[in-house]
Order: structure tokens, then sequence, then C-alpha cells
């Protein structure tokens, strides 16, 4: 799916921050100095900073879009550790064991083949890293993709625990969204 400018402003506006707070969510992840992380899908960045504040490692940027990767290039002043990439996410141009976590925000419903997603992500995750996964609750809301392409939590949770991943814990995301900790196995 493509995501124009006008799309952008909203993804980083200040109104979003009511219902999904990036700050907090990522005050809840397994992050620590030097962690390597991937943040895929990552839009125009509404999320790539707040991950990048936490460590001082990599993070990796990732979007299939170059409107939203240049929107992000321009708002990373101070932040050398943020590493924008255009790819698709179902052949992410990164090593094997590469990265501590690999973030997923609102795009895991976009991705067209979920498997050769979940596989890439388990190729450049190193051992015992973390994925996380948020999405939009399969409900009625005021904003978020149509229904029909949204992915319920139970179906979210089966088809990544069937890619070598074990469930940790529930991340608190508000009230449209679910938010999903996993563990590489």
């Amino acid at each position: 799916m493509h995501f124009g400018k006008d799309h952008a402003e909203f993804m980083l506006s200040m109104y979003r921050r009511e219902w999904e707070d990036p700050d907090k969510i990522v005050k809840q992840l397994p992050i620590g100095p030097g962690s390597d992380i991937v943040d895929l899908g990552c839009g125009p960045g509404y999320f790539t900073i707040p991950l990048a504040k936490e460590t001082d490692g990599k993070v990796y940027a990732i979007d299939a879009s170059d409107e939203m990767i240049d929107i992000l290039k321009g708002r990373i002043d101070g932040h050398s550790n943020i590493l924008p990439i255009k790819s698709r996410a179902e052949k992410l141009p990164l090593p094997d064991h590469s990265a501590d976590l690999v973030f997923i925000a609102n795009a895991f419903h976009d991705f067209d083949d979920k498997d050769a997603v979940l596989d890439e992500i388990y190729r450049v995750l190193r051992d015992d890293g973390y994925l996380v996964d948020i999405d939009w609750k399969k409900e009625p809301s005021t904003h978020g993709p149509p229904m029909d392409i949204r992915i319920d939590r139970k179906e979210a949770l089966l088809l990544i625990s069937s890619h070598n991943f074990e469930i940790i814990k529930e991340i608190e995301t508000g009230n449209n969204h679910y938010g999903l900790l996993f563990q590489k196995r």
C-alpha cells in the first residue's frame, strides 16, 4: 500500500499520540545499550526516532516507499544511529544475525508475503532476538486500514508462532491496537 505526504503528516501528528504514544510503547521493549534494531515498515519514522533514543546501536529504518524514506531522512538530525533503507520486507538487505530486535508497527497487515517476511526476520535476528508486532485490532475504529485487511490478534499470534517465535508478553498499546512481543526460538 502506498502512503503519500498527506498521510505521512497524519502519521506524525500530535493527534496520533493521543491514541498511540510511541514513547510509552518503546519503553516497554527489551532494548539495551548497543541493541541493533530494525524498524520494519517504518514509514516517516513515527517510532524510529523513539527507538533510536533507547540505544546507541544501529536502527535500520526500512520501508518500501521512497517518499517515506525521504521524509524520515529529513527528520533524523542528531540521530546518527538511524540508517534509512528502501527495501521490501520480504528481502531485507541485512546480514544474518545482525539485529537484536525487529519492530513492526501497523505494517504487518500490509506485507504481501507474510511467511517470507517472518523468514527474513528470523534470519536477521540474533539468537534470542525479539520481534514486536503492533497492529490494528480487527474491530471498528475511526482510523486505520479497512477491516478486511486487518489481522486479528489470535491470527497474528498463531502465524508468528508458527515461524519459531515464542510469545513473551503483550505490550500495552492503547485501545485501537494489540501489541505482541516474541522471542526467537
